[in-house]
C-alpha cells in the first residue's frame, strides 16, 4: 500500500545515510516515533519503516504516543539516550515541532518528519516525507463543485461545513486546497456560508 511505501523511502534513505561505514545493526539504532499506532494507517508505516531499517542493516526501535506531548518528548530523549542515531517522527501537535527539531540537532542526529511537516525555530524546514495534502484537497473541493451544480443548489441557501483539526496541519491543508477549489469552480457562493467547525476527535479504529 502507498503508506507502507511512504515509509520504507523515508527509512532507506535515513537508514543508508546512517550506515557508512557501519558493518552490522548493532551499530545503527534508527527510531520512529508516531502519533497513533493502533490506527491502520501508522500500522503499514510501522512496518514499512522496520521492513526498510532492517533491509539497510540498522535496528529499528518504535514508539505509539498517542496524542500525548509529554511522551512524545520523553520518548525522543529515551530513544537518543539508548544511543538511537536517526529519528523519524509524526508529531502528535505541530506546536512540538520547534522543540522536536531543535533537540535533535542539539543531540547531532538526522530527523525526518513523517505525515505533517515541521520547522526549525529558525522557520527551516526539517526533511519531510509525507502527502501533499492541499492537492489532495483541492480534488475533494472540485467534485463538491460538481455535485453542488448537478444538484441545482446555485441560488439555493446552502451552507458547507468545514470540519477542522487546527492541530493538524495535513488537515487544515486538506480543507484550504477543498475550499479554494470549491470556490474557483463556483466564485458565486458566499465564503460567509463556509461554517467552521473546530474538532479534536483522534480517530480510531472501533472494536468488533
Amino acid at each position: 500500500m502507498k503508506t507502507t511505501t511512504k515509509a520504507l523511502a523515508t527509512f532507506a534513505v535515513l537508514a543508508a545515510g546512517l550506515m557508512g561505514g557501519a558493518a552490522s545493526a548493532d551499530d545503527i539504532k534508527i527510531g520512529y516515533i508516531n502519533k497513533m499506532g493502533d490506527h491502520p494507517w501508522f500500522v503499514a508505516e510501522v512496518g514499512g519503516a522496520k521492513k526498510a531499517a532492517e533491509a539497510a542493516g540498522a535496528a529499528f526501535v518504535s514508539q505509539d504516543v498517542q496524542f500525548d506531548a509529554n511522551l512524545t518528548i520523553t520518548t525522543f530523549d529515551t530513544m537518543v539516550g539508548d544511543g538511537v542515531k536517526g529519528i523519524a517522527i509524526v508529531v502528535p501537535d505541530k506546536a512540538l515541532g520547534p522543540v522536536i527539531a531543535e533537540k535533535a540537532k542539539a543531540a547531532k542526529i538526522p530527523l525526518v518528519a513523517v505525515d505533517d511537516d515541521i520547522y526549525y525555530e529558525d522557520g527551516t524546514q526539517v526533511p519531510y516525507v509525507g502527502m501533499n495534502a492541499y492537492n489532495i484537497g483541492a480534488r475533494v473541493g472540485e467534485e463538491l463543485a460538481k455535485l453542488y451544480k448537478a444538484d441545482g443548489w446555485a441560488g439555493k441557501e446552502v451552507r458547507i461545513a468545514s470540519i477542522e483539526d487546527r492541530k493538524a496541519d495535513t488537515c487544515m491543508q486538506r480543507n484550504k486546497g477543498a475550499e479554494e477549489a470549491f470556490l474557483k469552480a463556483v466564485p458565486d457562493f458566499k465564503p460567509g456560508n463556509i461554517v467552521r467547525a473546530p474538532t479534536t476527535i483522534r480517530w480510531s479504529t472501533p472494536s468488533t
